[in-house]
């Protein structure tokens, strides 16, 4: 089966540093314009009441496809300074409108050069922010679109594991604008263990309501060309680790990843 990563919010958020001016393009139909071989048909073929019919192209809903367009996106941008590209949603970023409109003629060269096309209704160009994968970025750094912010204090209280999760899973997306989230959500992702009951209790509610209070009151923007780096201990809920990035500045950025342990886990001290 065809595996290729896909990059991390992180992983292109930190290219993005000291952005001034920024163009967003778009694909249209994007998985659609990638022509698949004839082995490959075989196995998108579809048994209808009409017949079978059978995929000549890339579709929406198979499982490696993510994995294929952003291998495909990634040959397409490389060597193409200050260009990112999360899927079908490319990003050009530099810190001159010269060398803006330079680079966004290159990509757009190479775009038709490799027969793809553009959706124009859903292209930007130089401007002084844009609105990318749930942020709003520009040249002081990023904040969470309060479009999507508005939509996690709009959902209701969960009744089940499968609306707990999708709930979390929105939260976690700006996981790290809340400080200490993985305490403040403990009582939430108790619920979430195989042999749980799905009891909503008054803890589930207090750590339900400060969740979407911090996300209505308290966001700041985080600058994204930072030149310091705080550490703190991490809480006795949780264990992380630490991994450095850099830039393409040549900024050395540190991030984290926690995870949420059992309390038999929780028994490990650190010396």
């Amino acid at each position: 089966m065809h595996q290729y990563p896909l990059p991390t919010p992180e992983d292109i958020f930190s290219t993005l540093n000291g952005g001034t001016v920024f163009s967003q393009i778009d694909f249209s139909d994007a998985y659609l314009q990638i022509e698949v071989s004839e082995e490959s048909r075989e196995l998108l073929t579809l048994n209808t009441h009409r017949g079978l019919y059978r995929y000549n192209r890339l579709p929406f809903g198979v499982k490696t496809a993510p994995g294929i367009f952003q291998q495909i996106m990634d040959t397409l941008i490389a060597g193409l300074h200050g260009v990112v590209a999360y899927l079908d949603d490319v990003i050009v970023l530099l810190w001159t409108e010269e060398d803006h409109k330079r680079n966004l003629d290159a990509l757009l060269q190479r775009i038709a050069e490799w027969g793809f096309h553009i959706r124009l209704s859903k292209c930007q160009f130089a401007m002084p922010e844009v609105n990318y994968l749930g942020y709003i970025i520009n040249k002081n750094g990023r904040r969470p679109d309060p479009n999507r912010t508005a939509a996690i204090t709009r959902m209701p209280v969960p009744t089940n594991v499968s609306q707990l999760r999708s709930f979390l899973g929105m939260v976690n997306h700006y996981g790290q604008f809340i400080r200490n989230l993985c305490d403040v959500r403990a009582p939430l992702d108790r619920l979430l263990r195989k042999d749980a009951r799905f009891e909503w209790t008054p803890r589930c509610q207090q750590a339900f309501d400060q969740i979407i209070s911090i996300i209505t009151y308290s966001w700041l923007i985080v600058t994204l060309a930072r030149r310091s780096l705080l550490q703190r201990m991490l809480p006795i809920t949780a264990l992380g680790q630490l991994y450095r990035t850099v830039t393409l500045t040549g900024q050395r950025k540190l991030s984290r990843m926690l995870l949420v342990h059992s309390p038999q886990q929780k028994t490990l001290q650190s010396n």
